[in-house]
């Protein structure tokens, strides 16, 4: 249905509307001719009158909700998502960085097999900290170990050793394994060296954040930016080892790891920032549905506009949701970060809109709205190792909904994959589609209050404007920046 021109936001009630009232008025006398109708008997003719009118009624309400419920994009299938998890294999795709060896990446070349197991990938440390760099060891034959940095150069030739002098950065590690027949093998790990303070009062320190990253602490200490985007969390590392996990050959249930592992082209980091994206989009495995009550709690149209002012204010709609959800107050004055007192007494929490502490949306609550979603894919994307320029979010101005009209806008994220000279609108909205690597999101998912309940509405991406209304300025932990410009963004140009 995304070939219709953008201008038809509101097609699904006023295109409606106006295709019948066409009908009516092409018709004219000759509706008179119907049965009931052309009966002489007043009485008859009102019951034919109070007839029609209820089938009409009727069949303009089906016609909307075959609109606004297309059926979802041309995709994997959950047949199709299975038969992609049997036959992706990470393990058999060459690596990132792997400069024209048939390795694996496992690291394994025939029976020679080269394997770091010291640091972990995608680590993050202080500058300073001694660390311990260890390959696997093979008894069956002696070996030679090269160790190199992207950034530093040769780094160590032993089996294991401990080196605290690297320089700060992204470091991409490689170790070579040499047998006595001169085959090699070799494996790679990526590697961040930041400044100590980096993170520094937060304890335990995370094992996964950005080196570029400006923020030393967590809610509720930390600057509004770095809890609005926690990546220096410790509790968010359990996705961070998820994807790294998926992407170095590790089996994972779902289609968001078979995904990641099918389209990043053996690019551990591209990967990474798929599965990350998958799994808050269509697979739902962090957050899931939308949270209609953060915005009748703040006044929003979407839970107001056809529903009536007296739900502002309120906690309406929180069936289906976790208990925390259930436990929420209401305070519509607070908003942002501010709103969220406690990790464990809910009551304390105001259900408003802006974002909350990443860690409570994340692991707390399991929904949001949508700058919710995109807050949680910027802070998880930087601690999987994208800079502060790669992992943006962003906003429409505003846009158009069925039943619902015109909406204060949306929020969704700008991310530049690996070898990408263009960045990618990604929107995880109410588990959408996430990323479309052909273009722009062909849509999310949207819950509005419609005649007193909760609809959920596929919004499409002529609908949201992502090339017309995109805001001059993105944001992230380390600020905000001059959004990309439209040329600059797939789909856009």
């Amino acid at each position: 249905m995304t070939f219709l021109p953008y201008g038809w936001k509101t097609w699904a009630i006023s295109g409606v509307l106006f295709i019948f009232c066409s009908f009516l008025f092409a018709a004219g006398g000759d509706l008179g001719r119907l049965p009931l109708l052309k009966n002489e008997s007043f009485s008859t003719r009102r019951q034919g009158y109070f007839l029609y009118s209820i089938l009409s009624f009727i069949l303009i309400l089906l016609a909307i909700a075959a609109l606004i419920h297309v059926p979802a994009e041309g995709g994997l299938s959950a047949g199709g998502e299975r038969s992609l998890m049997k036959e992706c294999n990470c393990v058999n795709i060459s690596p990132t960085n792997a400069s024209g060896s048939n390795q694996s990446l496992d690291g394994q070349e025939g029976r020679l097999r080269a394997s770091i197991l010291s640091p972990g990938n995608v680590r993050t440390f202080p500058r300073g900290e001694p660390l311990l760099f260890e390959a696997s060891a093979s008894k069956e034959e002696p070996l030679s170990y090269l160790w190199q940095s992207s950034l530093d150069g040769v780094i160590g030739s032993v089996e294991k050793f401990e080196s605290s002098n690297l320089s700060p950065g992204w470091h991409i590690i490689t170790l070579t394994v040499t047998n006595s027949a001169n085959a090699s093998a070799t494996d790679t790990i990526e590697l961040g060296i930041a400044e100590p303070w980096v993170c520094g009062n937060v304890h335990p320190r995370p094992k996964y954040y950005p080196v570029d990253t400006p923020c030393q602490e967590i809610w509720p200490n930390a600057t509004s930016p770095c809890q609005e985007f926690e990546v220096c969390h410790p509790d968010l590392d359990y996705i961070v080892a998820e994807a790294v996990d998926c992407c170095d050959g590790t089996p994972r249930p779902g289609s968001d790891c078979a995904y990641a592992c099918a389209n990043a082209k053996g690019d551990k980091k591209k990967c990474r920032g798929l599965y990350i994206i998958r799994a808050f989009g269509p697979e739902a495995r962090y957050m899931q549905g939308y949270a209609l009550f953060k915005a009748c709690c703040s006044g929003y149209p979407e839970c107001t506009r056809t529903c009536g002012v007296s739900l502002a204010g309120t906690c309406a709609f929180r069936e289906g949701f976790n208990e925390n959800v259930t436990n929420l107050s209401c305070r519509p004055a607070e908003w942002g970060p501010s709103a969220w007192r406690s990790d464990t007494n809910m009551s304390q929490n105001s259900a408003v809109l802006g974002m909350f502490p990443t860690h409570a949306t994340v692991n707390l609550l399991h929904t949001g709205v949508c700058i919710d979603y995109a807050a949680a894919v910027t802070a998880l994307l930087r601690k999987a190792g994208y800079s502060r320029t790669e992992a943006l979010s962003t906003a429409s101005t505003g846009y158009d909904l069925p039943f619902l009209g015109n909406h204060p806008g949306h929020a969704y994220n700008l991310v530049l994959l690996p070898k990408e000279d263009k960045y990618y609108i990604v929107d995880t909205t109410g588990n959408g589609e996430g990323i479309n690597l052909g273009g722009v999101p062909h849509y999310f998912w949207f819950t509005g209050c419609f005649l007193g309940q909760p609809v959920q509405i596929r919004v499409f991406d002529w609908w949201v404007g992502y090339c017309s209304k995109t805001e001059e300025r993105s944001y992230n932990d380390a600020g905000d920046t001059r959004t990309p410009k439209m040329e600059k963004i797939c789909g856009c140009s």
